[in-house]
């Protein structure tokens, strides 16, 4: 039975490669490519490495209830319910790359606060939801594009900032959301109990103001620290 392995010259991984496996732990270090849910029901995996992988595929630790630790490099996807009910995750590393994060990638994952560990150019449906919340957080995410339906389902957020964002369609509850930019598509619930920072004038404040939207007149120089309580941020946000 499988046990420890370390690959030396193994490039590619196939799909479903180790699925249902009682492998404990894995080291690759020439691996390019895994393939959908190669890891997918391993039931005593505890620890990976997978140092030269950009993407990690839909499945692919899907359900591997002992795995602890995954350390990778420079991430560019993190795939749909690539780590959902991985239950006693708890260590999460990469090289820190802007991420597309898909549907409920974490979802039931009990890595503890998941945004403190990435930094998503992208959020689907419920990627976080039902992961670990210890305690309301500030997050400015200025790589943050495109925030998909649900995005923020689950997620404790006491301040969210996004710079950059170009398509919203969720905000987490009970959060001061600033939203710098002048959005080109997005549809927030006009039950949300949030309230939205956002420019006069902007798509995001006309939406607000339309709907019913919590919503006040963000100035940048005026308001940043009455929100975030962090007078020397205001230099890191630009609003367009």
């Amino acid at each position: 039975s499988l046990a420890n392995y370390t690959f030396g010259s193994l490039v590619k991984i196939g799909e479903y490669a180790f699925s249902g496996t009682a492998i404990t732990s894995f080291s690759f270090y020439n691996i390019k490519s895994i393939g959908y849910g190669a890891f997918h029901n391993c039931s005593e995996l505890g620890s990976v490495t997978l140092k030269n992988i950009a993407e990690i595929p839909a499945y692919a630790f899907y359900n591997t209830p002992k795995l602890v630790s995954v350390s990778f490099g420079n991430l560019t996807t993190i795939g749909d319910y690539a780590f959902a009910y991985c239950s006693k995750l708890t260590g999460f590393t990469y090289n820190k790359t802007a991420v597309e994060i898909g549907e409920r990638a974490f979802y039931n994952c009990s890595l503890i606060n998941p945004l403190v560990y990435v930094k998503p150019s992208s959020i689907g449906r419920e990627a976080f939801y039902g992961s670990k919340q210890s305690v309301s957080s500030e997050f400015e995410l200025s790589d943050l594009k495109i925030v998909k339906n649900g995005a923020f389902d689950g997620v404790l957020c006491d301040t969210l900032i996004l710079e950059n964002v170009e398509e919203i369609y969720d905000v987490p509850e009970n959060a001061k959301v600033l939203i710098g930019t002048d959005v080109k598509a997005g549809d927030i619930d006009k039950g949300t109990t949030s309230t939205i920072y956002s420019p006069a004038g902007s798509v995001v404040s006309n939406y607000c103001l339309a709907n019913g939207v919590n919503y006040v007149e963000f100035n940048a120089e005026v308001n940043y620290f009455a929100v975030t309580g962090n007078a020397s941020a205001v230099e890191n946000i630009e609003f367009r």
